[in-house]
């Protein structure tokens, strides 16, 4: 019995239905593309040996002679600017093929700075002749220029040296601190070229004490004596009359107001003279003296002469 006989009768055991039909599928067919990379390849070499061709062929032959000569020209005009005193454009380049002569360069190059320096010092007297011509200093500084403080301070007429005010009655000098001992000090003017206190002071100390330019005219109120006596004070003990003050009527402003302390002693007036003359006061510089004692107690106390 073949394997169609078995198979159509139910199977190797029978009584089962006859198994289907069995289809078989062909394999797929690959198709594959024809392999042109060669062709490829052989296409772009000749595409490029036609550009070089045709490069080749819109490119002018160079001329090796002509630019040598072009090359040469160019360094003989050069190497004559120089000479003329000229400076050449660009810095010189070495050829290898030509070595220059270094010693030569150098000697060249001092000459060069010495014409220069000559050039220099001849425009400069020639400046200055210019200046001498005009009136001019030719050795002066340059004028300095003013900060904005000092353009300030000339609108409002200050002169260097001098004070401000009318009669130039405000400070000259910077404003310092003085230590005075037990944690206390004072104002007072800096260093000036003619201290009040050396110009005011006599040889002969009394116990009286002269204060002017401490207020200007005008300016006495009722307090005026009683505040000074009660700073004086702190330098020594005041006699019976204390402080007394006078205002002349045709004096400056300056000296028309005279403040006198009576000590008891010449050592508090000493002090007193020492730590007020030449304090800066409401805008003043105060100017303290010795005053005779005799004048004092004659109520001698009008200026004179030579005071």
């Amino acid at each position: 019995m073949s394997s169609d006989d078995i198979f159509a009768k139910g199977g190797l055991y029978g009584g089962g239905p006859p198994p289907p039909a069995v289809k078989l599928m062909a394999p797929p067919q690959r198709i594959m593309p024809p392999l042109r990379a060669t062709e490829d390849m052989a296409a772009k070499a000749a595409a490029a040996k036609a550009a070089a061709a045709k490069i080749a062929a819109l490119a002018p032959t160079l001329d090796v002679q002509a630019i040598a000569a072009k090359v040469a020209a160019a360094k003989n005009s050069l190497q004559g600017a120089v000479a003329a005193g000229a400076s050449p454009p660009v810095s010189e380049e070495y050829d290898p093929l030509k070595p220059n002569d270094y010693d030569e360069i150098v000697r060249r190059k001092a000459r060069e700075r010495a014409d220069g320096e000559l050039k220099a010092k001849a425009a400069a007297e020639a400046e200055k002749q210019k200046a001498r011509s005009l009136g001019l200093d030719p050795d002066a500084p340059p004028p300095k220029e003013e900060t904005f403080a000092e353009k300030m301070m000339k609108k409002m007429g200050y002169k260097e040296g001098k004070g401000l005010g009318k009669d130039e009655q405000g400070v000259s000098a910077p404003v310092i601190h003085q230590k005075m001992g037990g944690g206390q000090g004072v104002v007072k003017l800096g260093n000036t070229s003619e201290p009040p206190a050396k110009r005011l002071k006599p040889s002969a100390p009394t116990r009286i004490l002269l204060l002017t330019n401490l207020v200007g005219k005008g300016e006495v109120d009722e307090d005026l004596a009683e505040e000074t006596a009660e700073e004086a004070r702190k330098y020594g003990e005041l006699d019976g009359k204390g402080c007394k003050v006078v205002e002349v009527a045709n004096a400056p402003d300056n000296e028309a107001v005279r403040v006198f302390l009576a000590f008891k002693d010449v050592a508090g007036a000493t002090k007193a003279l020492d730590d007020m003359n030449g304090r800066y006061f409401g805008g003043r510089v105060v100017r303290a003296q010795y005053f005779a004692v005799e004048r004092w107690l004659h109520d001698d106390l009008k200026p004179v002469a030579g005071e």
